[in-house]
């Protein structure tokens, strides 16, 4: 009621959406009004998504690297995303790993161990149907862990990192997912000691350390990491098996030089990766930051 025209509704930055999802022909084009996607209406968003030949879309959904925010709109390319068989996504993947990318991270979010919503195994899935044969490092972040770990390995999963936090038996989870044939990670929160991995280090394949609090995208790369990273390399140096560090939030072409630096060898960068113009440039840069 605000407005009249596509002109003045593309020019406003922000107002309160009242009901959604839904469908809407504005001004003679098709506009989905999403409003902050949760556990409660998850299932009814995607199907408007998956059902929709919306030109524009209206609201919050983050997908790993891919981002809608509320007060924002975006023409076009969201289909690209959600649609059932995750075509245009797996295009995007495969322009990444041919760019220079070397695995595919999925951040899991539940709604309940962090406040967002984000993606389950049939996105995984997908991927394996759709050919995509690179390594896939997910990361885990919900409550409880051990069926959806289950689902993730069945999906085609390679790495699997969970929060200690989250489960019940460490020790249990680690020897679940292993069962299923993938190596398992144990990511760290900002606020997480390092003490956790004492006694189970000699069974992990991967320590993620998170330099931003999980759950909230944009966030400032958290620079007590670095003295972390530091004091995680020392650890790994004490096991007789290959362990990776990884690290997770803030990466970028300012952060990702200080992070290797530190010891880290593998490094989580979703939007500032696939929000470049030029995915080869971006990746070659870092590599020559790390190198």
């Amino acid at each position: 009621n605000e407005v009249n025209s596509m002109e003045e509704l593309v020019g406003k930055d922000r107002f309160k959406i009242y009901t959604g999802p839904e469908v809407v022909n504005f001004d003679g084009t098709d506009i989905v009004f999403m409003p902050w996607i949760n556990a409660n209406n998850y299932d009814e968003s995607i199907n408007v998504l998956d059902t929709a030949k919306s030109d524009i879309l209206f609201g919050h959904l983050e997908i790993n690297g891919f981002e809608m925010h509320r007060g924002q709109f975006a023409e076009g390319g969201w289909d690209s995303i959600l649609s059932a068989n995750f075509a245009r996504l797996g295009e995007e993947i495969n322009s990444a790993m041919t760019a220079g990318a070397d695995w595919i991270h999925f951040d899991v979010m539940d709604n309940h161990y962090v406040p967002n919503l984000t993606i389950g195994p049939m996105v995984c899935k997908s991927l394996r149907d759709d050919g995509i044969k690179d390594f896939i490092d997910v990361h885990l972040m919900i409550q409880p862990v051990n069926d959806l770990a289950k689902s993730f390995a069945e999906a085609g999963a390679d790495l699997i990192s969970f929060h200690p936090e989250a489960v019940e038996n460490i020790n249990e989870t680690i020897e679940l997912i292993k069962s299923h044939g993938c190596k398992v990670g144990i990511a760290i929160n900002p606020d997480t000691s390092l003490s956790v991995l004492e006694d189970i280090i000699h069974d992990i394949d991967l320590i993620l350390l998170m330099s931003v609090y999980p759950g909230f995208g944009g966030q400032k790369f958290i620079e007590t990491t670095i003295e972390k990273i530091q004091d995680a390399k020392k650890l790994i140096e004490t096991q007789s098996h290959n362990i990776f560090l990884e690290v997770d939030g803030g990466i970028n072409h300012e952060t990702i030089g200080k992070v290797a630096a530190a010891g880290a060898n593998v490094f989580v960068a979703g939007s500032a990766i696939f929000g470049s113009a030029d995915y080869a440039e971006t990746i070659q840069d870092f590599r020559q930051k790390i190198s």
